[in-house]
């Protein structure tokens, strides 16, 4: 059970009220050479808005799970799940939110939840310490939560956030864990197709469906030397999402570190984020809608090298079982 109540001290309009009430069961099996996990999660939501709608919905969130054990060391399995996402009261609140003299954001409290099927089939093997994974995955979200931005009576830019319609995925990815000398390396790839599908609000606003191709990279590597010294990296990009109406964007962002391990509970490491940058772009959107288009950045200035010192102690007390 979840009860929450969400207002807002600087306006007397806004008071939402939820409560949920869930019952979830799960049948598990193991064998040998597969083993199987079914499960059902029922939901009941009762939503209040005071002074403008009490409602209550029923989901019905399934899931599923199959593995197999192909050999010693390559295994397969199928999995599948039903999930919700519920708004967030900073998605709620009506309030109206003027960035400039030229655009304003609003929250909508007729928000209702999207829902989201995920599927996939992933084929992994072990060898020599080493792990590979591929997987064929294919993932829909429907009533897609998303900005809708139009030009309002005063020729400013008026962005709320709205129930727009179906985003769907599906392609395939690679990732896993090598091994090479002192060297460990993660990497994982993902390339697939989005589609977005409007609605009828999004009809309205001649939002046009889309679809193109994505790709994600990402990868993290430790070189470890003598005397506990690791030298580590992390680095993540990606190309333009497609959104409903708008492409959401950033820079590659890279993370590079020498760490020095003491008595294997004390860690004292300097790190460097996107040396010789100067300016990183952390998100941005684009759209060309009818009768205007938008570009807007979030960026943060940086120094030539940036630097952090980081301190972390671990330990942990009784015996181990």
């Amino acid at each position: 059970a979840k009860i929450q109540t969400m207002h807002d001290k600087t306006s007397n309009g806004f008071r939402y009220n939820d409560q949920i009430y869930a019952l979830y069961g799960s049948i598990n099996y193991k064998s040998q050479k597969f083993d199987f996990n079914i499960g059902l999660r029922a939901e009941n939501a009762e939503m209040e808005l005071v002074g403008n709608f009490d409602k209550s919905t029923l989901s019905i969130l399934p899931y599923a799970r199959f593995f197999y054990k192909l050999s010693v060391r390559q295994n397969l399995q199928f999995s599948y799940r039903r999930s919700v996402n519920r708004p967030s009261v900073y998605y709620l609140n009506p309030y109206t939110y003027i960035d400039n003299p030229y655009s304003v954001r609003k929250g909508n409290p007729l928000l209702e939840p999207e829902f989201r099927n995920r599927f996939y089939l992933e084929h992994s093997i072990q060898f020599r310490g080493n792990y590979i994974s591929s997987r064929l995955f294919y993932d829909n979200k429907t009533n897609s939560i998303n900005n809708l931005t139009i030009l309002n009576d005063s020729s400013a830019f008026e962005t709320q956030v709205q129930n727009l319609g179906t985003i769907s995925q599906y392609g395939v990815q690679f990732s896993g864990s090598l091994t090479f000398g002192l060297l460990t390396f993660n990497p994982s790839v993902r390339l697939y197709n989005q589609s977005t599908f409007g609605n009828n609000l999004a009809k309205q606003y001649e939002v046009k469906n889309r679809n193109g191709l994505v790709f994600e990279f990402d990868f993290s590597s430790v070189l470890s030397f003598r005397h506990n010294f690791a030298l580590s990296a992390i680095f993540q990009y990606n190309t333009a999402r497609n959104n409903i109406q708008d492409n959401a964007f950033s820079d590659a962002l890279y993370f590079i570190s020498l760490d020095k391990t003491f008595k294997k509970n004390l860690k004292v490491g300097i790190v460097t984020a996107l040396p010789f940058t100067k300016t990183f772009d952390y998100q941005g959107s684009e759209i060309e809608a009818k009768n205007f288009s938008s570009r807007y950045t979030g960026n943060l200035k940086l120094p030539v090298v940036p630097v952090m010192f980081r301190v972390s102690y671990q330990f942990n007390i009784g015996k181990n079982r």
